[in-house]
């Protein structure tokens, strides 16, 4: 019994740290423009910015992400599931899974526009991954072993 309750305040701690952590990469680099030295942080990408400005005729902006800003939060949000929820590992599993998916296609629905005398028009930029989003989508796979292994056991336990 003994045994059994450090586990769970072990599985607890981890699954709260690395959900946790996986939130906070909002704070590192998460993309890189491949054609220039552009990076951009995490806040920048999901909350949106302006990256030129040259005398309000030429502009250039990151569009803010609802896709993105969940991304970033469904780490802490299946944490706080796999903690607070009696049996919410399976719930907790698939938070993990859909925060992991949409971390990694993170480049793929980064809308960049840039906008000319009032004509705005989006852009294709070839965007590479920084470590910020590598660290924040390792997080959510540890998390997806760490959900995972616990349903199994409270599988066999039940």
């Amino acid at each position: 019994m003994k045994n059994n309750k450090s586990f769970n305040q072990l599985f607890t701690g981890l699954v709260l740290a690395v959900g946790i952590l996986a939130t906070f990469m909002l704070v590192l680099p998460a993309l890189k423009s491949a054609n220039s030295d552009s990076v951009f942080i995490g806040f920048e990408v999901v909350f949106g910015t302006e990256f030129a400005n040259l005398g309000g005729y030429v502009t250039g902006n990151i569009v803010a992400s609802f896709w993105g800003m969940l991304a970033y939060l469904l780490p802490i949000s299946a944490a706080l599931v796999a903690t607070f929820v009696k049996k919410g590992t399976i719930v907790a599993l698939i938070l993990f899974a859909l925060s992991a998916a949409m971390l990694l296609t993170l480049p793929d629905y980064t809308v960049t526009t840039v906008t000319i005398l009032d004509n705005t028009t989006e852009i294709d930029v070839e965007w590479t991954v920084a470590f910020g989003l590598v660290i924040a989508s390792v997080c959510s796979f540890i998390g997806i072993g760490l959900t995972l292994y616990k349903s199994i056991m409270q599988t066999k336990n039940d």
